[in-house]
């Protein structure tokens, strides 16, 4: 489709002009006849937040769950913006300090309310688009694109950031608080590009103004001496460090942007990297913070990604063959669109056959393409690079599939079809695409009412992939969290009956029977859980629980302590701990325990009731005091530190 709007590049010519060649023009990146009026990009910058805004707006009262629950509600970093830059060791922001301090952002605004960090997923996803916008605008604005598209570059932008930002397909990123990890890390990527484009601009006008005569010999043609352009490269740079710190998939930006170099402005690698070779050690020394923070998260991501986990390369890999398939489709037709496609493994070629080959021919195109025509190739690297870190043979056994790993992809779909739609109906073209818009986000508002609920979102999911056991799982705890335990309890024990070494089964079915006081039941099922994972820290908190119910005191004691060597920030079970010592009698320790757990939730009310208890039986009533009220202040429901605190008045007053 490309071929038709840029033949020149047919033959293998540079998508680019000579910095002399340049300099002589009338070029102007923003001269065209639609892209030169403000009013109208003002209206089409308003027009594109409107869509999203409309296509979400149902998004703001959507509950957290799954990830979002150790991301958000076990995560005590964020609830204080001093420790948000230092995320936990569990949940989907370890090792991803910006993601974290966002959320904990988040939470100094609404605490656990979940409006806030709906409307930031929604903010941030609106300026990706933005970002997009102006990145397309921009780059068919370029010399090699200009003559042809130009003087559409305003609404082939406009209609291609708004088919991304309304496609349903982004649901699951936009709606799920914690995947902000992806749309985070997208918009900084797409912010060190337009940086970077714009770092590149104000070259090319320096040059123009300065006239390349006025050049001297030997100065360095890659340092323009705007103060514009290198404004734009520290923008560049620094969202560059920033999505590094946000998400590991960042890793591919410096690629991207040496390769958008070659294809859009320079022409050929060498002259890239002659003109631009500081930006371009700029960007890629951003990989050494990337490289600190992998280092750093090795034992908690060797956990859910690596190699060793069960899952071959191999298998992964034929894995991907049939997920980015299916991405694809989805791309054209999104539905059924799943929250959570479950572990699944493709074990065997003859299974995916033909996906492989589509892909690998889809592949091999891509790469005549980089080297015949440079900007079809640039939009196959673009979907293919960024799906590369998720989507090729590093397994990431926690997810196989999952969508929100086409939420930058998508881009070059969406900006392949517009042009193409473009080059074959041209403005005709507008009108067909245009229609979409509103029929796309319809389709993502209906979507989101799939989330209203847990049970809805599981329920909706176990629909579509009934073999999927976490989903059934997730069934089942959203039934007993609406207290219809013998509903849950048989949906646990399908579960089981298909897959009796699920440890998480187990732990949730034990969970359940500890309410209905099935407490012999509940420890069995709590061991088996952590007979088949040890390091499973919450089952063994659990089991602790399970046998300090059952009278076992001592017996629960090592859980606890060991739930705490395996998660040194789990303050439940710490506070867990406190509580088995003092039922012995034991209050100095239990003090020691209640204040851990407070040291690691400020916010724990119970925590601070029960070490009000603990000092008060130590003869510390000025202490007892302070700490009951804190506990009100944090619960004023708290009848307990209530009736505790006026006690402890009482006795003080005779």
């Amino acid at each position: 489709m490309f071929q038709t709007l840029t033949s020149p590049l047919r033959s293998g010519k540079p998508c680019h002009m000579s910095a002399d060649r340049r300099a002589k023009s009338n070029f102007k990146p923003g001269n065209d006849n639609l892209s030169s009026s403000p009013w109208l990009f003002a209206a089409a910058v308003a027009a594109l937040a409107v869509l999203a805004l409309a296509a979400y707006s149902n998004s703001f009262s959507v509950p957290f769950f799954f990830d979002d629950l150790p991301a958000v509600l076990d995560n005590p970093t964020i609830r204080d913006l001093s420790t948000a830059f230092s995320p936990p060791s569990h949940g989907g922001t370890f090792g991803r300090p910006v993601a974290n301090f966002s959320l904990g952002i988040n939470y100094a605004i609404s605490g656990t309310s979940v409006w806030s960090y709906h409307l930031a997923n929604l903010a941030i996803h609106i300026l990706a688009g933005l970002t997009l916008f102006g990145i397309v605008r921009r780059t068919l604005l370029q010399p090699c694109l200009r003559a042809r598209l130009g003087s559409a570059a305003l609404p082939l932008a406009f209609l291609t950031a708004g088919l991304w930002l309304v496609h349903p397909l982004q649901t699951e990123t936009v709606t799920c608080v914690v995947q902000r990890t992806e749309s985070l890390a997208s918009l900084f990527l797409l912010l060190t590009l337009y940086g970077f484009i714009r770092r590149t601009e104000g070259e090319s006008q320096q040059l123009r103004v300065q006239g390349p005569e006025s050049r001297s010999k030997s100065a360095p043609s890659s340092q323009p001496s705007t103060l514009s352009s290198g404004l734009w490269a520290t923008v560049s740079v620094a969202a560059c460090l920033l999505g590094m710190a946000t998400k590991e998939t960042m890793a591919v930006a410096p690629i991207m942007i040496f390769l958008y170099d070659r294809t859009f402005i320079a022409g050929s690698f060498r002259e890239a990297w002659r003109r631009h070779k500081r930006m371009h050690l700029s960007l890629a020394g951003t990989w050494l913070l990337l490289g600190c923070l992998v280092l750093k998260s090795e034992g908690a991501r060797g956990k859910a990604a690596g190699f060793g986990l069960g899952v071959t390369p191999w298998e992964y890999g034929l894995t991907q063959c049939q997920a980015v398939v299916h991405y694809l489709f989805l791309s054209i037709w999104p539905h059924p669109l799943v929250v959570d496609y479950g572990t699944g493994v493709i074990r065997s070629f003859s299974e995916v056959w033909w996906q492989a080959g589509f892909l690998g021919l889809l592949l091999a195109g891509t790469i005549v393409a980089v080297v015949r025509c440079p900007p079809i190739g640039f939009l196959g690297a673009w979907f293919f690079v960024i799906l590369a870190p998720s989507s090729s043979v590093i397994p990431l056994v926690a997810q196989t599939m999952a969508e929100h790993r086409m939420y930058l992809p998508l881009a070059a779909i969406i900006t392949g079809t517009v042009l193409g739609v473009y080059a074959l109906a041209r403005q005709r073209g507008w009108w067909a695409l245009g229609v979409l818009l509103p029929g796309l986000a319809l389709l993502t508002f209906l979507r989101n009412q799939d989330y209203r609920s847990e049970l809805s979102i599981w329920s909706d999911t176990l629909e579509k992939c009934p073999g999927n056991l976490r989903a059934r799982n997730e069934v089942a705890n959203s039934l007993e969290s609406l207290g219809r335990h013998d509903e849950a309890i048989a949906q646990f024990k399908i579960s089981l009956q298909l897959d009796p070494g699920d440890p998480a089964a187990h732990y949730d079915l034990g969970f359940i029977l500890m309410k209905v006081n099935q407490t012999a039941e509940a420890i069995a099922q709590f061991q088996e859980a952590v007979r088949l994972k040890p390091e499973f820290a919450e089952a063994q908190s659990e089991l602790g629980n399970a046998l300090i119910q059952a009278g076992k005191i001592e017996e629960g004691i090592p859980h606890y302590q060991e739930a705490l060597r395996l998660r040194p920030d789990f303050a439940q079970a710490q506070y867990y701990l406190g509580i088995a010592f003092f039922n012995l009698g034991q209050y100095e320790k239990a003090r020691e325990q209640f204040a851990g757990a407070i040291r690691l939730n400020p916010d724990f009310a119970e925590a601070h009731n029960n070490l009000g208890s603990a000092l008060y039986l130590l003869g510390n009533r000025a202490g007892a005091i302070e700490q009951y009220e804190e506990a009100l202040s944090l619960n004023p429901d708290c009848s307990e530190a209530q009736a505790n605190l006026d006690k402890v008045r009482a006795s003080t007053a005779k």
